[in-house]
């Protein structure tokens, strides 16, 4: 970088813009010497100049309405014309299951829009970034979008607004595609037992980049941001920062582990436990799940068979525990998963677990109140529904509430305050997770509440002894 005087700098800082982020996890700021976890944001400040600021309002599990209600004041408030606001969000809005986070596809849209309109009223430039695309692969290779249509509407919304794009959902899945499930992995933090001292026990996050994932990311961004005139290549670093390297390794390949196994075919094998935690045997099980158990001591390595064939493979931490999740989605059914552990010489016995994994779930069914029945102002809907645990309410678009499924896949939803008389039609969709099912759309009529008057009509006309009759019977109690 060029020494300039006092006065050069301050000139030069005058003219460079600043750039302000407002996202989710996916984008905020990590403690430094933290490898298994970063942020977007802070390895795209590293390739500026000094003479651009970078402001990053990220936080984790924050919706794009939380942000716009609690952070976008203070962007505006030290806005200066040109300088650049990037709006990062969709990864948690999506998330009809958490009612702290979800937010209804036409408010997402709303607010995007509405925070674009203010950055730009104080001379600002937004820029709109999708949402970045999950470590998630069927088993063909295909990457799977698991953005919940909200990488969509953002576009949508800067097509309307005509405000620029940074396709992050589009550049990932390029890349993404390009290295196959087992190189996509090391982007993220994603880890076995052992592999970082920092994660005696592994962790498996596939939404979150690992420090090495998100300089990555960043340069997508740099080069997206320079391509498109929004920033000029003088304020970049040059050359740019070395990268870290990827952190983990490459999972063994199928005949990597067939060649294992057999190298040890001859020698007697060790009395040594292997044994799965989680899930219990015969779970139902979401496509993307993660499996733990344990392993006796010496073993260093646990290799997985799906139905007879190879399909992965983990080490052992030091605590003698395990982690381990396929690099792609399962396919949907029943499937025997079997474990086998090795040691620097020999296997032990195989362990089996059996599991049923559910791609989709059906539409809940309503049964209560029936079609073409009158409901007072607070009504009951109830119905039954297989295979998910969690039921989500929608009215007019808005997410209104949730209700458990019991063990017999009996749910019923009373909501929380009367509702007007009318017609109303109620969306209910089931949740497993992140897994949403299509949804059940049921017709309700509220009748308006009958209340009596004030005054009995009448009741001058009553008989004097009825009248004196309840004053007198309320003086005896």
């Amino acid at each position: 970088m060029t020494t300039t005087s006092n006065a050069d700098a301050a000139e030069r800082w005058t003219s460079a813009p600043a750039v302000y982020i407002l996202g989710d996890s996916v984008a905020k700021m990590v403690a430094p010497k933290r490898r298994d976890r970063a942020g977007w944001g802070e390895e795209l400040e590293r390739l500026f100049t000094d003479e651009v600021r970078v402001y990053n309002f990220s936080k984790k599990d924050w919706s794009i309405v939380h942000a716009a209600e609690i952070f976008l004041p203070s962007v505006l408030n030290t806005l200066r014309p040109s300088d650049i606001v990037l709006i990062a969000y969709g990864h948690v809005d999506q998330q009809l299951h958490r009612h702290d986070r979800y937010v209804a596809p036409a408010d997402f849209c709303h607010v995007l829009g509405r925070m674009a309109r203010q950055v730009r009223e104080r001379g600002g430039v937004p820029v709109f970034v999708t949402q970045a695309t999950r470590a998630g692969f069927y088993e063909d290779g295909t990457v799977i979008d698991a953005t919940g249509g909200y990488a969509d509407l953002v576009r949508e919304t800067a097509t309307a607004h005509q405000v620029p794009v940074l396709d992050l959902n589009e550049l990932t899945a390029r890349l993404f595609r390009s290295i196959g499930p087992h190189q996509t992995r090391l982007y993220f933090n994603w880890f076995a037992a052992g592999e970082l001292p920092e994660l005696p026990d592994g962790q498996i996050d596939t939404s979150n980049f690992n420090r090495a994932g998100c300089a990555r990311i960043a340069a997508m961004l740099a080069e997206e941001l320079k391509t498109r005139g929004l920033v000029d290549d003088t304020w970049f670093l040059s050359p740019a920062p070395d990268p870290p390297p990827l952190p983990g390794r490459p999972e063994w390949d199928t005949a990597k582990i067939r060649a294992e196994v057999a190298r040890r075919a001859g020698v007697p094998e060790l009395p040594l436990d292997v044994s799965f935690q989680e899930p219990a045997p015969g779970a139902v099980v979401l496509p993307r799940r993660a499996f733990r158990g344990t392993a006796g001591k010496g073993v260093r390595r646990i290799v997985f068979f799906s139905d007879g064939r190879p399909v992965g493979e983990t080490t052992v931490g030091p605590k003698g525990t395990w982690l381990w999740r396929l690099a792609y989605y399962w396919p949907h059914g029943q499937h025997n998963l079997t474990a086998i552990g090795l040691t620097d010489k020999a296997a032990t016995p195989s362990v089996e677990l059996s599991l049923r994994v559910i791609a989709s779930l059906d539409a809940p069914t309503v049964t209560h109140p029936l079609p073409g029945r009158s409901v007072p102002g607070t009504p009951v809907i109830a119905g039954t529904v297989k295979n998910a645990p969690l039921v989500v309410i929608l009215h007019h678009g808005r997410r209104i509430g949730e209700t458990r499924v019991d063990d017999s896949g009996r749910w019923s939803f009373t909501p929380a305050q009367p509702w007007p008389a009318g017609r109303h039609t109620v969306r209910v969709v089931a949740c497993h997770g992140m897994v949403v099912s299509p949804p059940a759309d049921w017709e309700i009529e509220v009748v308006a509440p009958l209340s009596p008057p004030a005054e009995l009509p009448g009741a001058d006309t009553l008989p004097t002894e009825f009248r004196e009759w309840r004053p007198a019977l309320w003086n005896d109690r």
